[in-house]
């Protein structure tokens, strides 16, 4: 995915950006986007929380 850099001149022209931003990417972009900032923020070694949910009430 291509990174483009938009510097906003304030808060209102940066909001209106980022829901332009977001409304242009396909589904796909924003799962891929989701799975960067997944491994970013927690790791590369993460459980997936729906396996986690799904088997939680089977004790």
């Amino acid at each position: 995915m291509e990174r483009i850099v938009h510097i906003a001149k304030n808060q209102d022209e940066a909001r209106k950006w980022d829901i332009h931003q977001a409304l242009e990417m396909t589904h796909e972009q924003r799962q891929e986007v989701a799975a960067v900032l997944k491994k970013r923020v927690y790791g590369e070694k993460t459980i997936d929380i729906r396996a986690y949910h799904k088997h939680e009430g089977e004790e």
